[in-house]
């Protein structure tokens, strides 16, 4: 199952990271790690794959460039700003129960090749809105920028 929202605080967004994003739940111990993914994650001039670092996401979270620091946008929006999507792919709980019980890495891997193969396809329709010239328009940019976590 695929459940999204939209996080529209900065001030929730930054201290997410270290609250739910890096944080184990009671399948982990410790902290977690994340990975880069997506077209923009080039772009931007981070390594497709690498850890997902607290500055870097920050950054992001404050429409920063992660390398440089620079504005990302030309407008810097504070109210009703979409700060991130927060996107959870979850396999049934009794899979995830299977997986974990089980010890099995087979099903886990599964699950992350499921999760890598919908982040595809959700980057193959990513949009933006275009708000310019009286223009009241979405355009497909097929890239994404994302953080996957795996809890």
């Amino acid at each position: 199952m695929i459940t999204g929202r939209p996080q529209k605080s900065l001030k929730v967004a930054r201290s997410y990271f270290k609250e739910h994003l890096a944080q184990g739940d009671y399948y982990t111990e410790g902290k977690i790690e994340g990975y880069w993914f997506g077209k923009g994650v080039v772009r931007l001039g981070l390594d497709l794959g690498a850890p997902v670092t607290e500055a870097a996401y920050l950054r992001l979270c404050e429409n920063l460039h992660p390398v440089s620091g620079q504005q990302l946008t030309v407008r810097r929006r504070l109210v009703e700003r979409r700060v991130f999507h927060d996107f959870v792919i979850a396999p049934p709980k009794s899979v995830s129960i299977l997986a974990m019980t089980l010890g099995d890495e087979r099903i886990v891997a599964a699950h992350h090749e499921a999760c890598r193969l919908t982040l595809e396809r959700m980057e193959r329709v990513a949009a933006t809105r275009v708000r310019k010239g009286g223009q009241r328009t979405d355009r497909i940019t097929g890239e994404i920028v994302a953080a996957a976590f795996t809890h």
